[in-house]
């Protein structure tokens, strides 16, 4: 019977990459290790540090079909994962399953998928579902919870809606910054203001060609940009990569850029928190 583990703990405290370390004594004593996330951009980010960590010593694939030792995978691609072990009649009990951010799996949006990949890996060897804002799943009972703390705690202010603008300006230079705004339609409209208020110099030297949003890349020069989910997925994974490479100064965003993916933000504005349930708020 599968063993089934919480890893919990605040954002930044590393609950990702502990269940991460343990990747070469599973490979080893198991034999394959699945790593498994709601989004694309938190499956394209931790693909890219489990290949550069063990790559070398081990075969690293997110395609579901191929025969390798780690799959970095979506929720959508582990199943197909499963459904492929089950049609070669390959036994999953050489598998171990890291569910990240499971906590979205309550949502509509994953809820049938979650819920097929939870129960579809019961003979799997050992799962571990991991989140910040743990949630209770059907059909599975914890074995242990692995609490990794509260991570770092950033200082909260209160300002009134008129005062955004002179706000935003203060904190213009001052580190990476982050805008959250729960409307989609505004995002644009606020990084324009963004850039005009900070006047960052253009930076010439940016590629911008790939984006399919024209908008878009001519802020990425003034060190604006916006995320929300109606980009294009090139342009979402242009964002990640330039957020990685901290090319950007400041990004408004709705909740589509808080699945799981850790930036390194030195400071944040919310918008309008109206619109976050308590899960949504601490995930951003």
């Amino acid at each position: 019977m599968v063993e089934d583990f919480l890893v919990t703990g605040g954002t930044g405290s590393g609950k990702t990459l502990y269940v991460l370390s343990k990747v070469p004594k599973y490979v080893e004593d198991v034999n394959v290790f699945v790593y498994a996330s709601p989004s694309v951009a938190l499956a394209v980010n931790v693909y890219r540090y489990v290949t550069e960590r063990y790559g070398s010593r081990f075969k690293v694939t997110r395609d579901p079909k191929a025969d390798a030792h780690i799959y970095v995978l979506t929720w959508h691609t582990a199943l197909q994962y499963v459904a492929y072990r089950r049609y070669q009649k390959r036994p999953l009990y050489s598998t171990v399953l890291v569910v990240d951010e499971f906590h979205m799996g309550v949502y509509d949006l994953f809820r049938p998928v979650f819920y097929a990949l939870v129960k579809g890996t019961q003979d799997v060897y050992r799962r571990y579902f991991v989140s910040a804002t743990p949630v209770e799943v059907p059909f599975v009972e914890f074995k242990e919870r692995i609490d990794m703390g509260e991570g770092k705690v950033p200082d909260v202010y209160l300002y009134g809606p008129d005062a955004f603008e002179e706000l935003v300006k203060s904190l213009c230079g001052t580190g990476l910054g982050l805008i959250y705004t729960g409307r989609v339609s505004l995002t644009e409209s606020v990084a324009v203001r963004v850039a005009e208020l900070c006047g960052f110099p253009e930076d010439e030297d940016v590629d911008v060609s790939g984006f399919d949003d024209k908008v878009l890349a001519t802020l990425v020069r003034k060190g604006v940009a916006y995320y929300n989910s109606s980009l294009t997925y090139g342009d979402r994974r242009i964002i990640d990569q330039l957020l990685a490479e901290e090319k950007l100064k400041v990004l408004v965003a709705t909740t589509a850029v808080s699945v799981g993916v850790n930036y390194n933000f030195s400071w944040a504005v919310f918008r309008d928190v109206l619109s976050l349930d308590k899960v949504m708020f601490r995930q951003v």
